[in-house]
């Protein structure tokens, strides 16, 4: 094989390669993939080490910073949306318990 056609060889390899990765992708972005997806039922979970927490916290925004409401353990729930947060390396979720409360949850703070 001459240069051109070593050079065009490798250059075709890494064109092909190129073309199968999906820079979207979860593993791609460093995001690992969401144990739910928007439309999912879930319920809230207060287990902590042991402990069942009885009122969970549902803030306003990714990370949080105000509690805009509270769910009790065992709460019925939709997932509306998902965020990852790349500060603390974990999914955060959007839900709705059908009209009394809606928020931004940990994804701790859910089960399916």
């Amino acid at each position: 094989m001459n240069g051109r056609a070593l050079v065009a060889s490798v250059l075709a390899s890494v064109i092909v390669i190129a073309a199968g990765c999906d820079a979207s992708s979860p593993e791609a972005s460093g995001s690992p993939t969401p144990a739910f997806t928007v439309g999912m039922q879930a319920k809230m979970n207060g287990r902590k080490d042991g402990v069942v927490v009885p009122v969970i916290n549902v803030w306003n925004t990714v990370p949080p910073s105000e509690a805009v409401c509270t769910l009790q353990h065992d709460a019925l729930v939709t997932i509306t949306d998902a965020k990852y947060n790349a500060g603390d390396k974990r999914w955060y979720y959007k839900i709705d318990s059908g009209g009394s409360c809606a928020g931004w949850v940990p994804e701790t703070s859910i089960v399916k």
